[in-house]
């Protein structure tokens, strides 16, 4: 009868293990999804290098993407690195 008062006690103690690690990675997992959403000229940024690279014309959700490189384009007479500097704006991960 011991025995089987052991057994319970490590398949407890696994089941235990076992639910936090599946909340440890649930927290991870949801803080990299978090932490992949863009704002700002980031965003803006990404938007109109996916925007520029639509064959034809882009759809409508691109106008305030373009818009911005449209501004940064109308800088270049005093500042030849505006759109460089926009477009890098754009993190490569």
């Amino acid at each position: 009868m011991e025995q089987k008062g052991g057994e319970n006690m490590r398949m407890t103690k696994m089941m235990w293990c076992a639910l936090a690690l599946m909340v440890s990675a649930q927290t991870v997992m949801v803080s990299n999804a978090q932490a992949q959403i863009l704002t700002g000229d980031a965003r803006l940024a990404c938007e109109a290098l996916v925007c520029l690279s639509a064959v034809g014309s882009p759809p409508g959700e691109c106008s305030k993407a373009l818009a911005k490189y449209e501004a940064m384009k109308a800088q270049l007479w005093f500042n030849p690195m505006a759109v460089y500097n926009f477009l890098k704006g754009c993190p490569k991960r």
